[in-house]
């Protein structure tokens, strides 16, 4: 258990030996037990806060209350949904990095678990800035001051240059992404790629970073609708 913990450790403050480490002896079932019990403990730290943004978005529809409630009852089981969603999320990374550096020229025997081990333990960098943010809200705001989406979001990033003026929600969701621990996350998921696929750190930052843009579009073509 103590070198899975060291791992995990070593994502923030030394990648380079945290990746070799799990190339060498890929595991991610550790690291998917505490990110999975942190971001449920996050989510439902911020519940009153996210059931308050839905009730004024459902609000501005003319839904009742009875719908509203119902509405928030669905949300919360949803919470429970966080280790099939995680999993899906770190499947579809993992599968696109470990083909992508096949074609990129990476050894014959490149396998898929250390792919999926890096991209899972990457994770911790989002559930980090996940829980400063949180930390921010709670000291911050108080459920009453909530008015939309963007009184969620503490962590400086680009959407704080428009100040008080009104954003619409795909253009917040864009401009969200692009923040300091974002930048962190795509540097130290550069290096995973790089350490446990073998190509070279140039074809893997250009890489990692095309494969977030894409993630990036499809979170705002949803909030679209």
């Amino acid at each position: 258990m103590k070198p899975k913990l060291q791992v995990i450790g070593n994502i923030f403050d030394a990648p380079i030996e945290a990746f070799t480490a799990l190339k060498a002896r890929p595991s991610w079932l550790t690291g998917f037990i505490v990110i999975v019990v942190a971001s449920i403990g996050l989510a439902w730290l911020m519940l009153p806060f996210l059931e308050e943004q839905a009730r004024i978005e459902m609000a501005k529809f003319g839904i009742g209350l009875a719908d509203i409630q119902h509405g928030q009852a669905i949300a919360r089981n949803f919470i429970f949904l966080t280790p099939v969603l995680l999993l899906l999320k770190w499947l579809i990374f993992a599968g696109i990095f470990y083909f992508g550096a096949r074609w990129l020229g990476g050894p014959k025997g490149l396998t898929f678990k250390p792919v999926y081990a890096a991209v899972a333990h990457t994770e911790f960098i989002l559930v980090f800035a996940n829980l400063l943010n949180v930390a921010l809200v709670l000291s911050l705001k108080e459920v009453g001051e909530i008015k939309d989406v963007t009184d969620l979001y503490m962590i400086p990033s680009l959407h704080l240059i428009f100040g008080d003026a009104p954003v619409g929600i795909p253009y917040f969701t864009f401009l969200r992404q692009i923040n300091p621990f974002s930048v962190w996350y795509l540097f130290v998921l550069s290096r995973g790629v790089a350490v446990v696929t073998e190509i070279s750190r140039r074809r893997a930052e250009w890489f990692v970073a095309l494969v977030w843009l894409a993630g990036v579009g499809v979170e705002v073509a949803i909030a679209a609708f």
